[in-house]
C-alpha cells in the first residue's frame, strides 16, 4: 500500500492477473487479507469487507484509491464482471484502470 495524500493506494498488477484466484492472490499482497484459499475466505463478500476496510490495511470506510494497472493484459477470467460490480459497491473505493503499454525503440 502507498499513501498519497494521505489516501492509502492499492495498485493491482494486471499483468498478473489471468484468473480469479490470481485476483485474490493480488489482493491479499496489497491488503494482507484474503491470504487463505477457498470459497471461504475468497468470496465477493470477504472482498467487499476488505475493500471497506477496518480489517488490516485501512480503517473502516477509509476512502481509498485502488489502480488496476494493465487491466488490459488480464484475460477475462470467470468472474471479472463480479469483482468489478464488488469494487463499485465499495462506498469509499476511487477506483480506476489503466493502461501502460511499453514502447519499442
Amino acid at each position: 500500500m502507498v499513501k498519497k495524500d494521505a489516501r492509502p493506494l492499492y495498485i493491482i498488477h494486471g499483468e498478473k492477473v489471468h484468473s480469479l484466484d490470481d485476483f485474490y492472490d493480488e489482493m491479499a499482497r496489497l491488503t494482507g487479507s484474503l491470504t487463505g484459499k477457498g470459497p471461504d475466505s475468497r468470496n465477493l463478500n470477504a472482498l467487499l469487507d476488505v475493500l471497506r476496510g477496518g480489517l488490516a490495511a485501512h480503517e473502516y470506510m477509509e476512502p481509498i484509491t485502488l489502480i488496476w494497472s494493465n487491466f488490459h493484459l488480464g484475460s477475462k477470467f470467470s468472474g471479472k464482471a463480479d469483482v468489478l460490480e464488488c469494487i463499485a459497491e465499495a462506498e469509499n473505493v476511487t477506483f480506476r484502470k489503466e493502461n501502460f503499454e511499453c514502447q519499442g525503440g
